[in-house]
């Protein structure tokens, strides 16, 4: 029996391994104004940059649905466990939305195995836990061992980020502009890290 793995597409890994290795990404919803799209799908990562940098607001994003995990659990072959590895919940209800796929799906399969496990990161930190995942996937490790070692490197993971420009926080209001001007001037970077307390710390 092997293993599914599926995770959600803020995960920042290169997307050639990810089908190599067989992952499963289910899309987040961008908005752009009135323009809405998939991410990942809709919307490549160069596009979307391109239009981050036109915009004047920051592009609002919203989970991908409880139907939408659902539909992916379906797709999945009947022989296959299921392992969802989410989005930190402090960050998006992607991951209350897998669970709740996974109550859904379990009313119809109640012998399929399925897990969810909450990241708590995102961007690369989830890239490094999905993949180690899927390669114990793809070498025939036990479902029960996937989990155990998704939870440890889940638990032993810390992203940390460095951002480069203090465009997208002053207009996300998290810096002031007149503050960020004289931040930008100085070529201050903000020194980052993915907290599941509160999202970013």
């Amino acid at each position: 029996m092997a293993t599914r793995i599926i995770t959600d597409s803020s995960v920042d890994f290169p997307e050639e391994l990810l089908t190599e290795l067989n992952v499963t990404v289910v899309p987040l919803n961008l908005l752009f104004g009135d323009e809405e799209y998939k991410a990942g799908v809709d919307l490549d990562t160069p596009t979307f940059y391109q239009k981050l940098k036109k915009s004047k607001e920051l592009p609002k994003s919203s989970a991908p649905s409880p139907q939408d995990f659902l539909t992916k659990f379906e797709e999945a072959s009947p022989e296959d466990d299921i392992l969802v590895i989410a989005l930190s919940g402090a960050l998006s209800s992607t991951y209350d939305n897998a669970v709740l796929a996974k109550r859904m799906f379990h009313e119809e399969h109640p012998d399929r195995k399925i897990e969810v496990i909450n990241s708590k990161t995102a961007s690369s930190g989830l890239g490094i836990i999905v993949y180690h995942a899927a390669e114990m996937a793809r070498d025939g490790a036990s479902f029960d061992s996937i989990v155990e070692q998704a939870n440890d490197y889940t638990e032993d993971t810390l992203t940390m980020f460095l951002l480069d420009t203090l465009e997208n926080v002053i207009k996300g209001g998290r810096l002031d502009r007149v503050r960020g001007t004289i931040a930008s001037a100085l070529n201050i970077k903000l020194l980052m890290k993915a907290s599941d307390d509160d999202g970013i710390a």
